[in-house]
């Protein structure tokens, strides 16, 4: 605690000095900083402000400040006068006195020092003087003001000890909005961290403590609950004490245990003054008698809790009374307090651990909601229904969780225990298990029947005196165990014990003495002290207590979410929070801290913006600037894969899409593209809805491995021949010199000779054929030379598809035909009509003698296939969607994509083969 400020100029020679200690410390000293001084750090403090309030006008006076513990055989005062002040802890010290004697000190610090393995870095050392820095080494710093930090305390003027707090004030700004910021830091650890920033000797704010409070728990904390907040967990608190209001407790309890107190020290005088108009006038303390018997810190900063207790009890409604009463019993809190370890089960999750801070402070839990398990009932803000609710299993959770660890403290112990025992055993053969937990030998040897009970003050049978008497609901649980347990007991030698507790974590008079009895069994077998031991039972009940109750709050308002969680990872499925989103117009108090949250349903769907329209086009303008940018690299990158780079384009001009449009909207939108084309390609609603789209070669996604990739000379041709760029630079035909390549490509992928006609053919017949065969369907290949009446060696099969259709077998003939051949009409697939009558001309008398049926497989250049090929493509798709249990459409998509890649692949390479020749 920073013990305050000089008042008046000081002129004292000030040497601060830091060393390294690197041996062993001094064990004769003069101030230890709490180690064997009673008074501990706040003794230095204040006689260190007392020797420089007294001897800065006294000339010739100096101090030095040394950062080690002194080790035996070097006395800083040997062979010095004038020392006025000489203290030491670890590796910071002090020396005041004569400029002369903090001379002599230093240097026989320096003399003897190295022989005990101690060196004095000088460039850490600081010195203040008004006379100068002439007498000591350069190497140190110098200033001619004696502001200084020691122990974490500003001394010096008013200037000074203001930026120090300033500067305090905003590196825990940082501390706190890291605390709220980082999206994947566990709440329980957060809080904790909060509440040793705000026991540190930091000064800050109050109001950036509260705001941070608020942002962990995702809602506005009233005054009523900051008010609870501050207090200490032993009174109901989070211990999150605010310093202006309990700064003059510590300056009173420090300045009055380093012995400079006076009943004239005017500081001492305002902070008494304080601190009376902050606690009861039975409270009340005066200056003579803190200097007599000096009184710790948590004694005075008790009595301030205690006022601000009793009046925000006097000021709450009955319910809230109830509450606070038993949050403020001893032990409730202990959980608050506790470290987060996941190893020792002392942790809560985020989502716990906001409902649990949430609950206990008596904020909103419920945000008007129903029960999920009991739809009739309306969850109350304070939780008490939630809490217990028989329905959904959290009562016998949470009962057997406390039952299972209270067996384990008695095992600790060594002592004998069974669990659930007493069924059928009554004379009565009451079907009761009298003992939750049966220790064999515990009171002088006979066998003790532990019954745990979870009971809530808010329960309204006994809210009336739950609101006035401490822990009334634990005694009442207490005699109904009786009640009921006692003859059995009785009947079986047992004695009956109630290890009652209310849900705010207020343990009965029994449970508290049997605790006590497991905390000194402990203690024999260990060298912990029984309080600790005691302490550590407490922790380990209250967290599974509240842990479970936070569970059940939250299991009532987020029953889906609460199942993912729990279930989900026994699944492979793992809830990430940060990635989630909640959209509710009642309330979003009782979602996760880590979720985001919006009260309108403006939302991301696959890509696909759902919302307002400020929202989709915010959506879309940040779609538009990633495409550019991405365009951009594109042209920067220079040699690149460029059927991945036209996939990226592709993908550029795809963020426009939306889904989920009104039937007015579409039907707008419609009307709109009718108006731009003729009427022979006005479109409906009906044709939208159910019509598909071809899927094209440019769809598919470059993969070496399955044979969809295109080599980039390749992959360029055959962009430009399908945008009718010009492909043959005005050249010969390398092949048929007679002929001239035209700028379209027709005469390339049309020429007999090379052999590129009749590999493109095998090419898409193999990828046919390969297709049928992954759909199960027998198939041959090349049938039919020889087997007519007038031996023509032809082959009417392609592929032969045996029992096909009504038992019926289908000779596939594929063909390729350009569109642009001066006999072929100009409509759409009218080369692949042209061809698939000349094909049945020609192969159905042969088929027909065969007991066949022929079907042109006809396919143009441009990959527009003809209508029988297509209806044989959609029958094998749809026996290989059968035997895959994959969509039809998505079958299709693959077939078609890696027929057409090929073909186009065949075109361009046809193309390259006659405009550069190889070698």
């Amino acid at each position: 605690m920073a013990a305050g400020k000089v008042p008046l100029p000081v002129s004292v020679y000030l040497a601060v000095g830091k060393l390294v200690a690197l041996n062993k410390f001094r064990q004769q000293i003069l101030f230890s900083f709490g180690v064997a001084c009673k008074a501990g750090v706040e003794k230095v403090i204040h006689n260190l402000r007392h020797c420089i309030e007294a001897n800065w006008q006294h000339g010739d006076f100096a101090v030095f400040k040394a950062g080690f513990g002194r080790s035996p055989g070097i006395e800083a005062n040997d062979g010095c006068i004038d020392i006025s002040l000489e203290a030491w802890y670890l590796d910071d010290g002090v020396i005041a006195g004569n400029r002369q004697a903090v001379i002599c000190a230093l240097g026989l610090i320096e003399e003897l020092g190295p022989h005990l393995g101690l060196h004095i870095n000088l460039q850490k050392c600081e010195l203040f003087s008004r006379n100068g820095n002439s007498l000591f080494p350069t190497s140190v710093k110098f200033s001619l003001h004696p502001n200084m930090v020691i122990l974490g305390s500003p001394l010096g003027d008013l200037i000074h000890v203001s930026r120090f707090i300033a500067e305090r004030n905003a590196h825990s700004k940082v501390l706190l909005k890291a605390v709220t910021e980082v999206a994947d830091i566990d709440l329980h650890v957060a809080f904790s961290l909060l509440r040793l920033l705000n026991s540190d000797s930091m000064t800050f704010c109050d109001d950036e403590v509260r705001s941070c409070l608020s942002s962990c728990l995702a809602v506005d904390i009233l005054d009523p609950n900051w008010t609870q907040a501050q207090l200490s967990p032993s009174m109901g608190g989070f211990g999150l004490r605010s310093l202006s209001g309990h700064s003059p407790a510590a300056f009173i309890s420090s300045l009055a245990a380093s012995g400079f107190g006076n009943l004239d020290n005017v500081h001492l005088q305002q902070a008494v003054t304080r601190f009376n108009s902050q606690v009861s006038p039975q409270d009340a303390i005066t200056i003579e008698a803190i200097l007599d018997s000096p009184p710790p810190q948590s004694s005075l900063s008790k009595k301030v809790d205690g006022l601000a207790f009793q009046s925000l009890l006097s000021s709450s409604s009955q319910v809230n009374k109830a509450r606070l009463l038993s949050v403020s019993v001893p032990f409730a809190g202990s959980w608050i307090s506790t470290i987060p370890s996941p190893g020792l089960n002392l942790d809560l999750n985020s989502a716990e651990c906001q409902m649990a801070l949430r609950w206990w402070l008596g904020l909103n839990t419920a945000g008007g909601s129903c029960c999920p398990f009991c739809p009739d009932t309306v969850l109350d803000p304070l939780g008490h229904h939630a809490v217990s609710c028989r329905h959904g299993g959290f009562v016998v959770t949470r009962h057997n969780l406390l039952r299972d660890i209270l067996a384990g403290f008695c095992r600790r112990a060594h002592l004998s225990v069974k669990i659930e025992v007493g069924y059928g055993l009554s004379r009565e053969n009451i079907n009761s298990r009298s003992a939750d937990i049966l220790v064999q030998s515990w009171d002088r040897c006979h066998p003790a029947a532990f019954d745990v009970t979870v009971t809530s003050p808010l329960t309204p049978a006994i809210l009336n005196i739950s609101s006035i008497y401490e822990g009334a609901a634990g005694r009442v649980a207490e005699a109904r165990t009786h009640t009921t347990n006692d003859a059995k007991c009785q009947d079986l030698g047992w004695l009956c014990i109630s290890l009652a507790v209310e849900t705010y974590g207020k343990w009965g008079k029994e449970a508290h003495e049997v605790f006590n009895c497991l905390a000194l069994l402990l203690a024999f077998g260990q060298t912990s002290h029984k309080s600790g031991l005691l302490l550590e039972i407490y922790s380990h009940v209250n967290m599974s207590l509240v842990r479970s109750i936070a569970r059940a709050i939250l299991g009532r308002a987020l029953v889906i979410l609460s199942l993912l969680q729990e279930e989900g990872p026994a699944l492979g499925i793992i809830v990430n929070l940060p990635k989630c989103k909640a959209f509710s117009r009642h309330g979003l108090d009782m979602f996760p801290l880590r979720m985001k949250k919006s009260d309108k349903p403006s939302l991301e769907i696959l890509g696909i913006p759902i919302g307002d329209q400020e929202f989709c086009s915010s959506f879309i303008s940040k779609k538009h600037t990633k495409a550019k940018i991405l365009l951009s690299l594109l042209e920067e990158v220079g040699i690149v894969d460029m059927q991945v780079a036209l996939i990226l384009l592709r993908l550029c001009g795809a963020f426009c899409k939306l889904v989920h449009l009104s039937s007015h909207h579409l039907s707008q939108a419609i009307e709109t593209f009718n108006s731009l084309v003729s009427p022979a390609d006005a479109v409906s609603v009906e044709s939208l809805l159910t019509s598909s789209v071809s899927q094209k070669y440019l769809s598919v996604v470059p993969s070496e491995n399955l044979g969809l990739h295109l080599d980039p000379p390749v992959f360029q041709v055959a962009i430009k021949w399908w945008l009718g760029l010009d492909t043959s630079e005005g050249s010969q035909c390398a092949l048929c010199p007679g002929s001239t390549l035209d700028h379209l490509g027709h005469h390339a992928v049309t020429c007999k000779y090379g052999g590129d006609v009749v590999s493109r053919h095998n090419r898409i017949r193999d990828i046919l054929v390969e297709t049928c065969r992954r759909a199960h369907i027998g198939v041959k290949v090349e049938v039919g030379n020889n087997l007519s009446r007038d031996h023509s060696k032809t082959h009417p099969a392609d592929i032969l598809l045996p029992n096909w259709f009504l038992g019926r077998t289908a000779a596939l003939d594929v063909s390729i035909t350009s569109p642009l051949n001066p006999v072929t009409g100009v409509s759409a697939t009218a080369a692949a009509q042209d061809t698939e009558a000349r094909k049945h001309q020609a192969n159905d008398p042969k088929c027909s003698e065969l007991g066949w049926v022929c079907v042109p497989m006809v396919v143009e250049t441009y990959g527009a296939w003809g209508k029988e090929a297509t209806a044989i493509i959609s029958s094998v798709a749809s026996r290989l969607a059968t035997s895959t249990c994959r969509p039809k459409s998505t079958i299709l998509h693959e077939i078609y994509g890696r027929l057409n890649l090929n073909l186009v692949c065949a075109n361009a390479t046809a193309i390259l083969s006659r405009i550069a020749p190889p070698p």
